[in-house]
């Protein structure tokens, strides 16, 4: 039985979308890894909600090439203000 076009689009669009949270979720959890290896767990505890609000991908690859550069985690909240 062959499957309707309609039906492999939708197949399709939730594979896509499924990738791209797995994607997002990844890079949230290396952020936070990293920051939290660098500055204070409890710190990095706080600004969390934050990080887990951003729903760009490529914002947070961004963030997550800044969390491996910046001086301190207010440097960090700074970025994620702009």
């Amino acid at each position: 039985m062959q499957e309707s076009k309609y039906y492999q689009f939708l197949r399709e669009q939730f594979i896509a979308q499924g990738i791209e949270q797995g994607a997002r979720n990844t890079t949230i959890r290396h952020i936070l890894a990293l920051l939290e290896s660098r500055f204070s767990e409890d710190a990095v505890r706080n600004i969390s909600a934050k990080v887990e609000g951003i729903d760009d991908l490529q914002r947070l690859d961004e963030l997550l090439i800044t969390a491996s550069k910046v001086q301190s985690l207010d440097t960090f909240l700074n970025m994620l203000d702009v």
